[in-house]
This record gives structure tokens, sequence and C-alpha cells, in this order.
């Protein structure tokens, strides 16, 4: 049996995991509740316990399946071309939540605007929505 399938499988479930926590953090830092540094040891938490592991095992399945078949993803679908920039947005905004997190727990930032959370679900959703239709 080919471990192919199975690691389709880790990067779906990883991503779900990665993309459900980062969208959570996204929600916390500019909650109400509590102050900035309640908020934001809340939201680190999160991220370094659920978000970021989930972004890694992500990430090393999906390169590790980038780099068996590069063909089927680059010439044969095309899909890839649009869905790796989005998927490279999300992992900026991923890496930029969590430095503002961070800064947030130490009281040393402001809370974000509700903007990252939107592109993060966009960019997230349109890469999503890519890898399963294959449109072109």
């Amino acid at each position: 049996m080919s471990f192919i399938p199975l690691l389709h499988a880790l990067h779906v479930c990883a991503n779900l995991l990665w993309i459900g926590g980062i969208v959570g953090v996204a929600v916390i830092l500019p909650g109400s509740l509590g102050t900035k540094e309640i908020r934001g040891a809340i939201a680190l938490r999160m991220y370094r316990s659920l978000a970021n592991p989930a972004f890694m095992v992500s990430f090393l399945a999906g390169t590790t399946l980038l780099l068996m078949n590069p063909a089927y993803y680059f010439v044969h679908t095309h899909m890839m071309h649009a869905k790796l920039p989005l998927a490279l947005g999300v992992v900026a905004l991923h890496h930029w939540l969590g430095r503002r997190t961070r800064r947030m727990a130490s009281g040393e930032a402001t809370p974000p605007g509700q903007l990252p959370m939107v592109l993060l679900l966009v960019a997230a959703m349109g890469a999503a929505a890519l890898a399963l239709l294959k449109p072109f």
C-alpha cells in the first residue's frame, strides 16, 4: 500500500487543526474579555499548543507530497499555481499573528483588528476550494 493517501490525510487533518487554531488566535486577540495581556496569554497558549504544531505537520506533509510528484501538481493540474500563493499568505499571517500574540502577552503590542481573521479565512477557504475542486 502506498503511503501517499496517508500523507494526504495527514496534510488535510493538520490543516483543519492549524486553520482552526490560528483563526481562534485571531478571534481571541481583538476580543473584549479581560486585559490585552490575558487575551495575549490565552492566544499564545493556543498558538503554541495547537496552531504551530499543526502548521509544522501540515507544511512537512504538503512539502513532501509536492516533492514526491511535482509534475502532477505543476504540470497535470495547474491549480497549485493559484493554491500556493494563497497558502503562503496564510503562512505569513500565521507567523505575523504569532509574533503579535507574543508581544500582546508581554504587554508590548495592541490587539489587531478583524482584518487578519478575514484574510485568513478567505485565503484558507480559497486554497481548500482549489485543492478540492481542481478547477484547472
